[in-house]
């Protein structure tokens, strides 16, 4: 069997195959694996929107999309070689989940690139599957209650329906309820938005907008306001949202500074929960490629220091990038390994503030990152767990009395976040104690308004932290907590 050759063209089906073949033997590096994969090939951008939602749609309902696939193949699906298994993965998922593209059309092109770049007789084996796909009226009249009638046990039906493991629909239940599981899975299954934060140094809201409508953007159709009523006007007041995936450099007023991509998660943690003021010294840990650091500088008009610490040389040279363009000039980058005792000298007792964007498993980012929900497992958890407690630790002699810590993550899993939070203060109860937050009036007129399980309100608005949950903001989820050090 031939396994996809140089095409010799620019075709987004075929593309998006050569990414999920090569995803599927190395099981990690999605991203620059994509971004290989566009730079090498030349596309337009409605073709290169269309690979990439093949992609990210075929991981994203993955689980779903192979129990489809073992009702209509005589093979077994570990059995069916992954270049023909992935194929015919990606035709199921334009089947059930782009409805601008023709049936016939999607098995037609299957057919030939099968045909054309793996085999002969793999061609016929995918011509037939796909065509009683096709032929089933009960997939396209219901699809939910097809998975009904055949799943009984309840995790198992979330699990298939919405292509979560089942691991991990059980671990979200024990923690938030049933009902409210579901509706994670549901929103971290849609397809995303990304937050364009605007650059308060270079211009304004109002203006961003203009430039953006000027260019051929229209609210409502590629973009949203936020500004929908009182509550959504105020706490979005330094952002919008695009809802279609576009090359972010080729927007207007991107070279130019005026803005930065920034998820609504992490911006709570900045505005709300860090809260930075002019004069003040903030160590910002994991800080790469610098999000969060630069909405401490657009906050405190550049009249605050900052040290932002990270390991990875990669997103480091982006960082310098992002601060050179959004005319940042309170910020210091170091290099270093936090999770080394002693990573910083001569700087004990000289932050007021703290912040720490820990490493975690990022459930919170899995409708941008679907291939996420399949590379981890519990053990990963306890072990991520376990560094966030070092890095908690080795960070807190750097503190001024009565500084806080603002600890963050882009997860949703006890293990990694009310576990860290306790385990630490336990261990340093003389010294540190978790500080009762407040939220917004505003943030929690919106919250409020999404629960399913009203009895169940304080696993989000606890005064010891708050979780994001992805479907408040519709952003990612998250984690955050304020621990204070004694004075």
């Amino acid at each position: 069997m031939i396994i996809l050759g140089n095409p010799g063209n620019a075709n987004p089906r075929l593309i998006s195959l050569k990414i999920l073949n090569e995803y599927t033997e190395k099981k990690s590096g999605l991203k620059k694996i994509i971004d290989y994969h566009f730079f090498k090939n030349s596309l337009k951008e409605i073709d290169r929107s269309f690979a990439y939602e093949i992609v990210k749609g075929t991981l994203r309902f993955l689980i779903r999309i192979d129990w489809t696939l073992a009702l209509f193949s005589d093979r077994k699906i570990e059995k069916i070689d992954f270049p023909v298994l992935n194929l015919l993965r990606t035709a199921v998922y334009q089947f059930f989940y782009m409805d601008r593209v023709p049936n016939y059309s999607i098995v037609d092109e299957s057919t030939e690139i099968a045909k054309k770049y793996i085999s002969f007789s793999s061609s016929k084996f995918v011509n037939a599957v796909l065509r009683k796909i096709t032929c089933n009226n009960e997939f396209y009249l219901n699809k939910d209650r097809a998975i009904e009638g055949r799943i009984k046990e309840k995790d198992d039906y979330l699990s298939i329906k919405y292509s979560f493991p089942v691991w991990i629909i059980k671990y979200w239940s024990s923690m938030y309820g049933y009902n409210n599981t579901e509706k994670i899975c549901s929103s971290l299954n849609t397809q995303p938005g990304f937050f364009i934060r605007v650059n308060n140094l270079k211009t304004d809201k109002n203006i961003l907008i203009s430039l953006f409508e000027e260019f051929g953007l229209h609210a409502g159709r590629d973009f949203e306001t936020m500004d929908k009523n009182k509550d959504t006007k105020i706490i979005f007041a330094d952002t919008f949202r695009l809802l279609k995936l576009r090359t972010i450099k080729n927007l207007p007023g991107f070279k130019e500074g005026f803005f930065s991509i920034q998820d609504f998660s992490s911006q709570i943690a900045v505005k709300y929960f860090l809260k930075p003021k002019k004069g003040e010294r903030i160590l910002d840990l994991c800080g790469a490629p610098g999000g969060k650091a630069t909405y401490i500088s657009e906050l405190t008009k550049n009249q605050s220091e900052i040290l932002s610490i990270d390991i990875d040389e990669e997103r480091i040279i982006l960082f310098n990038e992002n601060i050179r363009r959004l005319n940042i000039n309170n910020i210091k980058i170091m290099r270093t390994d936090i999770l080394k005792k002693d990573f910083l000298k001569n700087h004990t007792g000289e932050f007021d503030k703290i912040l720490i964007d820990a490493p975690c498993s990022a459930f919170g980012t899995i409708s941008k990152n679907p291939d996420t929900k399949y590379n981890k497992n519990l053990k990963d958890l306890e072990r991520l767990s376990n560094n966030s407690i070092k890095i908690l630790t080795n960070c807190k002699k750097y503190l001024k009395p009565g500084g806080i810590i603002v600890f963050y993550t882009c997860t949703l899993s006890e293990i990694e976040n009310q576990s860290v939070i306790r385990k630490f203060i336990k261990n340093n109860e003389s010294m540190f104690s978790v500080k009762h937050i407040n939220i917004p009036a505003e943030m929690k007129n919106i919250v409020l308004k999404t629960f399913l399980e009203k009895e169940r309100t304080d696993i989000f608005l606890k005064k010891d932290f708050f979780t994001i949950m992805p479907y408040f903001f519709e952003s990612e989820g998250g984690f955050i907590s304020i621990i204070q050090k004694k004075c």
